[in-house]
């Protein structure tokens, strides 16, 4: 089931978006499933497996609708030292930088980067501003 790119899976609760996934050929497998079942069902296959966690975990302009929950069950599914990289939308999103960056430290995670804002999607003649951060999960 693996290949040169390693094992990516994803999920969506759009099953469109779903099917997108699965028709551009990146990932190994994409689910219909929400984040939460997702990532729990994640955390059971690599117990079982003896795996110690993911690499990386991939996230976009989802934060806003599920909340800072996510940065928990993220840091659960990875390793020591993997990668959790968001997007998130600075005018939109409630979460500013500085507590964003207070969230991350509570759950384990070190602030490497965080992007200047950027135009990343354009939508029925309208941009959306976006800010990419990627954390690293510390060790416990």
């Amino acid at each position: 089931d693996r290949n040169d790119r390693g094992f990516i899976k994803g999920c969506d609760v759009s099953q469109k978006m779903v099917k997108c996934a699965i028709s551009c050929g990146y990932y190994s497998e994409a689910v219909n499933a929400d984040y939460q079942k997702f990532l729990s069902d994640m955390k059971g296959e690599l117990i079982g497996a003896g795996e110690a966690g993911v690499d990386l975990v991939l996230s976009a302009d989802t934060l806003i609708h599920v909340g800072e929950d996510m940065l928990f069950r993220v840091s659960g599914v990875l390793r020591e030292g993997g990668l959790f990289v968001f997007a998130v939308d600075p005018i939109q999103d409630t979460y500013d930088e500085k507590y964003l960056r207070r969230l991350a430290k509570e759950k384990f995670f070190d602030v490497k980067v965080v992007s200047e804002d950027f135009v990343i999607k354009r939508e029925k003649g309208c941009s959306s501003d976006t800010r990419i951060y990627l954390l690293q999960k510390s060790s416990i």
